[in-house]
């Protein structure tokens, strides 16, 4: 992967989770001091019915998308999304959709989905149109 990229998409979670839940402690470069996540939670909030008869305020998580929306340095996205997903795998949700970031260079493109407890990557291949590979 080239040393810019971007990334676009989203993991969304169903149903949502109380951001409570989730933990976004430890550093997801394996404490090489950098200390920020290349992802982050989309947050929605939502009038509950409290316990004495009010209403109060639920954060919950929905989704998770690119933490900078501009060419950055996505060096932790995979260690990131790690991290996340066992959390949300425990609490029965669910992640659908996926990010893809992509480089400076021709099928320099990969994408991430969270399945279960882990995350699964790939990168996309570029064919010719009679099916061959384009070598580069």
């Amino acid at each position: 992967m080239g040393y810019y990229s971007n990334v676009t998409g989203e993991i969304r979670i169903s149903p949502p989770i109380a951001e409570s839940l989730i933990d976004m402690s430890t550093d997801p470069s394996d404490n090489h001091g950098r200390g920020w996540w290349d992802v982050r939670l989309k947050i929605s909030e939502e009038n509950t019915l409290a316990a004495d008869g009010g209403t109060a305020l639920r954060r919950v998580v929905t989704a998770i998308v690119a933490d900078r929306e501009d060419t950055s340095k996505f060096y932790y996205l995979k260690e990131s999304l790690a991290l996340l997903a066992p959390q949300i795998h425990a609490t029965g949700a669910v992640c659908v959709g996926e990010l893809v970031r992509w480089g400076e260079e021709n099928g320099d493109v990969e994408r991430f989905r969270i399945m279960g407890d882990r995350v699964e990557t790939d990168m996309a291949r570029l064919t010719w149109s009679d099916g061959t590979e384009v070598k580069h």
